[in-house]
């Protein structure tokens, strides 16, 4: 459904009706690593995690109270487990918890070796 792909290619959520937090990735489609970035605009609680297309969660890059900034991960196609994961599409979802409100994006990370 549009829904879906909306949801799958990208998503920005308000916060406070100021600002908009973006998720991107780059390089992507990627071969070794891909730097996940996102910036907050006020302090909030954070959860970045990679899924496969299953819905199993792989690995979890953040789970943290942050400041206001802007942050950089890489992940190296690697589960939390430390094994290589193959080809394939999968996703990155960011949950920022923010007073009494989460809000959860996500973003297509592409493997390809």
């Amino acid at each position: 459904s549009n829904e879906v792909s909306v949801l799958i290619t990208g998503i920005s959520a308000e916060l406070a009706g100021l600002t908009t937090i973006k998720l991107e990735a780059y390089p992507n489609p990627f071969s070794s690593s891909t730097r996940i970035v996102y910036s907050l605009p006020v302090p909030a609680k954070v959860n970045l995690s990679i899924y496969d297309m299953t819905g199993r969660k792989i690995g979890t890059l953040v789970n943290e109270s942050q400041l206001a900034d802007r942050y950089v991960y890489t992940w190296n196609a690697e589960a939390s487990s430390g094994n290589k994961m193959p080809n394939g599409i999968y996703l990155c979802r960011l949950d920022v918890i923010l007073q009494s409100k989460s809000y959860c994006m996500f973003t297509r990370l592409i493997v390809s070796k």
